[in-house]
């Protein structure tokens, strides 16, 4: 009777915690400004920083610091040992990785709440940095669309802005908020997950029958 109760009890608490994250899915927040980068991972009322600009700014000065009292002390590193070759992967990450996207982003395209991007284009030339101005206008143009094929964006802003003072065209600032839907979640690894079985049986079989005919 107890170890029953307690299975109902665990039971509950899974089905309430997948009600949650299907009528509340998590979030996630990536803000990139003047080259550094921050991810962050909101689930209401939770906020879990994934990576902090402020610390990325940090553990650079800490080493650039280091690399400076290094050459002061005219200290140089031990030549490493060469690093063991990777052993061949039947199928590789890269290939799973699209496929897996391809699969995440269905019919209707990836989803994405918010896409804000500012680039800063600049250069030496005010010239060429005129031209490259006029260019870029006509190809947000072109670009957009294919975007449009792959993403589902309810607010989107991108903006670029000709800056002389700029030594060469930059991404200034990009704001990037997506839901992770839970099932869209799932699907996806089940998914991922019967393409890979056979893709992988069939290189397998293809390197056997290779090596069979070489001898």
């Amino acid at each position: 009777m107890t170890f029953l109760f307690w299975l109902l009890i665990i039971l509950a608490v899974i089905v309430a915690l997948l009600v949650f994250l299907t009528l509340v899915p998590p979030r996630v927040e990536v803000t990139y400004r003047e080259e550094q980068l921050g991810v962050i991972l909101r689930l209401r009322p939770l906020r879990i920083t994934l990576r902090s600009a402020d610390a990325q700014k940090r553990a650079a000065k800490k080493e650039k610091k280091e690399r400076k009292q290094q050459q002061k002390l005219g200290k140089q590193k031990k030549p490493s040992k060469a690093a063991k070759a990777p052993k061949e992967r039947t199928v590789p990450l890269s290939q799973i990785a699209l496929k897996a996207v391809e699969f995440y982003r269905g019919r209707q395209g990836i989803p994405v709440d918010t896409l804000h991007l500012d680039v800063l284009i600049g250069g030496d030339d005010p010239a060429s940095a005129a031209i490259l101005f006029g260019v870029s206008q006509s190809a947000l143009g072109m670009i957009w669309p294919v975007l449009e094929q792959n993403l589902e964006v309810k607010d989107r802003r991108i903006r670029t802005r000709l800056d002389f003072m700029v030594e060469k065209t930059t991404l200034h600032y990009a704001y990037v908020v997506a839901p992770i839907p839970l099932f869209r979640v799932l699907r996806t690894l089940i998914q991922t997950l019967k393409w890979l079985v056979p893709e992988r049986n069939r290189i397998k079989k293809e390197r056997e029958s290779s090596h069979i005919r070489k001898d």
